[in-house]
C-alpha cells in the first residue's frame, strides 16, 4: 500500500480501506468468522500483544517534538499532550461509564469513542497547542 501511495498519490489509500472493508463484509457474510476458531488461543494472544507494541512505537512519536526527543511536561506542548492524554483516560475508564450508569443513551456511545470526541472538543474550545491530524499528514491530505 505504501508503495501505490508513494507512487500515485494518497488518493489511493482511501480505496484501498473501501476495498479491505468490501472484503471483509464479504467474508463475514460467507460464515468465514468460523474458521478463526482454527486459530490457537496462544497465537492469537501473541498478535494481539505484538500488535499492541507496535500500536504504542507508532503513538509514541505525538509524544516528541521535531527534534526527536520526548517533549517536556512543562512546556506549552508538552503540557496540553499530555494532558490531553490524562483527561482522554480518565473519561474512558471513569467518566463515561459513570455517565452511562446514569443515563441509558449514554450506553449507546463507547467509552473509548466519547473521551476522544470530549477530549477533542475540549482541546479545541480551549485552543490547546496539540498535533493535530492535518499537522501530520498534511492539510493537502484533506
Amino acid at each position: 500500500v505504501a508503495a501505490l501511495c508513494a507512487s500515485h498519490g494518497s488518493g489511493y489509500l482511501a480505496g484501498c480501506a473501501a476495498l479491505a472493508g468490501l472484503i471483509q463484509i464479504a467474508a463475514g457474510s460467507a460464515g468465514m468468522g468460523k474458521l478463526i476458531r482454527l486459530v490457537p488461543h496462544p497465537v492469537m494472544v501473541g498478535f494481539v500483544n505484538g500488535l499492541s507494541l507496535v500500536m504504542l512505537k507508532a503513538q509514541l512519536t505525538h509524544f516528541q517534538s521535531s527534534a526527536g526527543k520526548f517533549l517536556s511536561p512543562l512546556s506549552p506542548e508538552g503540557a496540553a499532550t499530555y494532558g490531553c492524554t490524562l483527561l482522554t483516560m480518565a473519561l474512558v475508564r471513569l467518566g463515561i461509564p459513570k455517565l452511562q450508569e446514569k443515563v441509558d443513551a449514554a450506553k449507546a456511545v463507547p467509552p473509548t469513542l466519547g473521551g476522544v470526541v470530549l477530549s477533542a472538543a475540549i482541546a479545541k474550545a480551549f485552543k490547546w497547542p496539540l498535533k493535530t491530524l492535518a499537522d501530520v499528514a498534511g492539510a493537502e491530505t484533506f
